[in-house]
């Protein structure tokens, strides 16, 4: 009886006719996932990225619209402009929304009280993803309108 020494049976590196490499489908899994895991990745990537930016500019616009009707009962311009900041400061405790890069003005006339927030998105940590996914402007502007005196 022979004996076999080690490495005498090779398993992977058979010769085989072309014809039997057309039908082989060992490996073909990894070959599919790593044509699409790219593509995968890059729509996972987009789906968060579009999320936090449309979850951010709802609540710019939710705390524009707080703001608003926190600054109607002011008398006086200044007085206006003193609910309004208390309200924003109540409203960005405990938010994403970094209070460094918002701006609020409020102004008002003789028939209504506008008060409009703009939001610079481009130090978020999401930002940096513009450069691989398409996002929109890195600039967020949200107003509010109250007419005054009711109806």
């Amino acid at each position: 009886m022979r004996m076999r020494g080690f490495g005498a049976r090779r398993t992977g590196l058979r010769k085989m006719p072309m014809c039997c490499l057309l039908t082989q489908r060992s490996g073909t899994a990894a070959v599919e996932f790593a044509l699409i895991c790219p593509i995968l990745l890059l729509l996972l990537l987009g789906i968060v990225a579009y999320g936090w930016y449309f979850f951010t500019v709802h609540s710019i616009q939710q705390i524009t619209g707080d703001v608003a009707r926190a600054a109607l009962p002011g008398l006086t311009a200044s007085e206006r402009q003193s609910l309004a900041n208390s309200q924003l400061a109540a409203d960005l405790q405990g938010s994403p929304i970094d209070a460094s890069h918002l701006v609020m003005v409020v102004t008002s006339t003789a028939n209504d009280v506008t008060v409009a927030l703009t939001y610079d998105l481009s130090t978020n940590p999401f930002a940096g993803f513009g450069n691989i996914v398409p996002l929109p402007s890195q600039t967020v502007t949200c107003s509010a309108i109250i007419k005054l005196g009711g109806f």
